[in-house]
């Protein structure tokens, strides 16, 4: 493993997937895993390729999760690592993080702690009510403080090399910056959700927002907010409640241009192509900041170039991945958060 987040070059026989990708200049975003529903459950390490075929795996949840993507049911399972200082003997922890309707500005966060003889019977209520939430739990829910985030690494090493190399590392670092952060931030190390060329990856709940290639001052800018949007732009891969590509692009943008204020609004997308393969559109974006401020930019992605980038550090073959841009036609009101063009200032 690398001595330090940054250490990127470290020699070795594996051609890994994520420094090709970053030689190649692949940008990541557009990339986020958007599933309606993020199911977070705790499994003990190790965790073999087929994670659900692992020695600790609970009686009954590979059976119940394939069940569920067979019936359909658009839910994204995560692995996350028991934790000594959180976790509970005796109970498993799910984290349960719903799209609400209408405009959002992330996740409905649900947490619950199960005691492991319960913990299929729980996760098939949860599923018998989705999309709504089940009565009758409440002595199982795990209060969560206001602003509590959850940042999930992804050192699943046994799906791609990527993953341990990059993300662990990445994990114990982020680990020592919440810990000493003001923030209320806890990090988990969690399995495989894509993306592995960018490791390493992470996913931040209850927010949704996709990162990659956290090196560096990104680290600390992810955890505080204190980093400005145009140096963390080129490490998000998008925002997974935004289902369409060219959304999680537009909104990208949208993010270089509002910063760490734009992922606070409460905000609606509208414009995406029916087609799920279209590679060019106009997206606008509707918002409302908690400061009051109300408005909306509308974005054209402008496919370019395609690049070739290595798809898995297991083999050599390569793919070609659509690259885009962005032109802003309007935005309003004047002055407002989105009003601002970094690059300009500069």
């Amino acid at each position: 493993m690398p001595s330090s987040p940054t250490d990127r070059e470290a020699p070795s026989r594996v051609q890994f997937c994520s420094l090709v990708s970053e030689a190649s200049g692949e940008d990541l975003i557009g990339s986020a895993w958007s599933v309606p529903c993020h199911v977070a459950v705790e499994l003990p390490l190790p965790w073999p390729y087929e994670v659900l075929a692992g020695t600790h795996v609970p009686a009954g949840l590979k059976e119940f999760v394939y069940g569920v993507y067979g019936a359909g049911i658009p839910w994204g399972f995560l692995g996350i690592a028991p934790d000594p200082e959180r976790s509970v003997e005796g109970h498993t922890r799910i984290l349960f993080c719903d799209r609400p309707a209408g405009p959002v500005a992330g996740y409905d966060a649900w947490e619950l702690l199960v005691p492991n003889a319960l913990l299929i019977a729980t996760l098939e209520r949860l599923r018998d009510a989705w999309p709504h939430r089940p009565a009758g739990l409440d002595r199982f829910t795990v209060e969560r403080p206001a602003g509590l985030r959850d940042i999930l690494v992804c050192t699943h090493g046994a799906v791609d090399a990527c993953c341990a190399k990059f993300g662990y590392p990445v994990y114990r670092e982020l680990s020592r910056l919440a810990a000493q952060s003001a923030t209320n931030t806890r990090v988990w190390r969690c399995t495989h959700f894509g993306g592995h060329r960018f490791a390493a990856t992470v996913l931040e709940l209850p927010s949704g927002r996709y990162w990659g290639r956290l090196t560096g001052a990104r680290l600390g800018g992810l955890i505080d907010h204190d980093l400005p949007a145009v140096e963390m732009r080129n490490a998000y891969r998008g925002w997974a409640l935004l289902p369409h590509v060219l959304e999680q692009v537009a909104e990208g943008e949208a993010f270089r241009r509002g910063g760490w204020e734009w992922t606070e609004c409460v905000m609606e997308a509208s414009g995406a192509p029916d087609d799920p393969e279209a590679i060019a559109g106009i997206i606008t974006f509707t918002y409302r900041h908690p400061g009051g401020e109300e408005g909306s930019i509308v974005i054209e992605v402008i496919p370019t170039e395609t690049i070739s980038t290595m798809a898995s550090s297991s083999s050599p073959e390569m793919q070609d991945v659509q690259q885009f841009r962005c032109e802003v036609r309007s935005v309003s009101p004047a002055g407002g958060i989105l009003d601002r063009d970094p690059d300009a200032a500069a």
